[in-house]
């Protein structure tokens, strides 16, 4: 699972960078037996943008990608559309293990699939709660499908828990984060 010079290459595929997230990724790259790169899928937050939850415009006053390796997938400020340089960062990164925020783009699923090609170990974090309304049993199966190619899960709590266990994820599986 090592690489040459028994260092774990962690790979992190995130939409964008995130104020919460620096620290984790700062701390994450102190340790001398991981070689970080977080992979983000757009420059967004980079600059002042606005925000349509908040109906506003936001920069945030913290530097967001400081003191850790990164590697943007396009210049774009927007979260939007498919990042076809993630296929050719993989092929030359290799990592022995990535954690892929979500599902619900293009370039994180083709990530998923050229990741599991390559024999790398992927770990899906993410913030979903079980949707009692959804019906819809295509989608659930394509889920159920879905998270077989994974080999762990990051938990954000006990909702996002309930939700992996009921695809039928193993307790063993699922990690607290």
């Amino acid at each position: 699972m090592t690489n040459s010079i028994n260092k774990i290459k962690l790979g992190i595929l995130v939409s964008h960078p995130i104020q919460y997230f620096t620290p984790v990724y700062q701390q994450i790259s102190k340790n001398t037996q991981i070689e970080l790169v977080v992979i983000f899928r757009t420059k967004v937050g980079i600059e002042e943008y606005h925000d349509a939850g908040f109906n506003q415009k936001l920069k945030w006053d913290t530097p967001l990608i400081e003191d850790y390796t990164h590697i943007f997938l396009s210049k774009k400020t927007i979260l939007s559309g498919f990042e076809n340089k993630i296929v050719s960062v993989l092929l030359e990164k290799r990592f022995d293990v990535m954690i892929i925020h979500g599902y619900n783009s293009l370039t994180n699923l083709i990530a998923i699939i050229i990741a599991k090609i390559l024999g790398t170990k992927i770990i899906l974090r993410g913030d979903t709660r079980i949707n009692r309304h959804n019906k819809n049993i295509v989608l659930k199966y394509s889920k159920l499908y879905l998270f077989k190619l994974f080999n762990g899960f990051l938990s954000i709590g006990t909702l996002n828990k309930k939700y992996y266990q009921s695809y039928c994820i193993e307790d063993e599986r699922i990690f607290y984060a």
